[in-house]
């Protein structure tokens, strides 16, 4: 009984220390950078998009190879959209970067019909519908106590272009009773920026923010979270420009 009793308070015990340590540390949200997996899977090596009406699969496989990058076509997906993999591209185009190559041969094969698009998974660069990738969401923390704290002396001043108006009168992404004019209004404006229409806080059914233990909490599907962290990187080159 006394084992019984020493170990069920030591239970308790640990359920209580489990409970104060989530009030104490924000989780943690540690996905690798989209732009270091890009890299790394040979997104930016540069190749030639020189294609007269050739095969989808043929073009997709020539920019895979001359990158030396790993890339697959999800094509029970692509063809239930109704993209041939014989659809003819008809590209000229040298030295770009793949991820832009993919990016004008996807445009190119989906034509009116079907937007396609890429995501980064099990180390491969991934082929498939917009729709489809939509549905591999990706939650990072991103660490922008530093633009936060630039755009600090200037909050007032933004204050002045309506934020409440822009969504209500909510206040979204934030938690715990955070009040922070500047953290509002930073993310007001990354939502503007980025996949503006994808926010659930602007009535998009993907993306949401979340500002929690000094951290920028976001779930979006991969290539936006690319687009984040990019724009993050132009904020921060903007800033050091202004103090040089």
């Amino acid at each position: 009984m006394k084992r019984a009793a020493k170990g069920t308070l030591l239970l308790a015990a640990g359920v209580v220390l489990g409970i104060a340590g989530s009030w104490q540390f924000a989780p943690r949200y540690d996905a690798p950078s989209p732009i270091k997996v890009a890299d790394d899977l040979g997104m930016n090596r540069i190749v030639n998009a020189q294609f007269r009406a050739t095969p989808f699969e043929q073009a997709v496989q020539s920019l895979s190879e001359q990158a030396h990058a790993p890339v697959t076509v999800h094509w029970d997906e692509v063809e239930a959209a109704g993209i041939d993999r014989r659809t003819p591209i008809t590209l000229w185009v040298t030295q770009l970067p793949l991820h832009d190559a993919l990016d004008k041969v996807l445009s190119e094969a989906g034509a009116s019909t079907t937007k396609l698009t890429t995501y980064f998974d099990n180390g491969l660069v991934q082929i498939t519908t917009d729709e489809s990738a939509s549905k591999q969401m990706l939650t990072r923390e991103y660490d922008v106590r530093d633009l936060i704290e630039h755009l600090k002396p200037q909050a007032e001043k933004y204050r002045g272009q309506s934020f409440d108006e822009c969504f209500n009168g909510t206040r979204p992404g934030l938690t715990g009773g955070e009040s922070d004019e500047a953290v509002e209004i930073f993310i007001h404006f990354t939502q503007e920026v980025v996949a503006p229409a994808s926010w659930r806080d602007a009535g998009g059914t993907v993306g949401s923010m979340r500002w929690i233990g000094g951290r920028l909490i976001v779930t979006q599907t991969y290539k936006n979270h690319l687009e984040l962290e990019q724009t993050f990187q132009s904020m921060r080159e903007s800033v050091a420009k202004a103090k040089s």
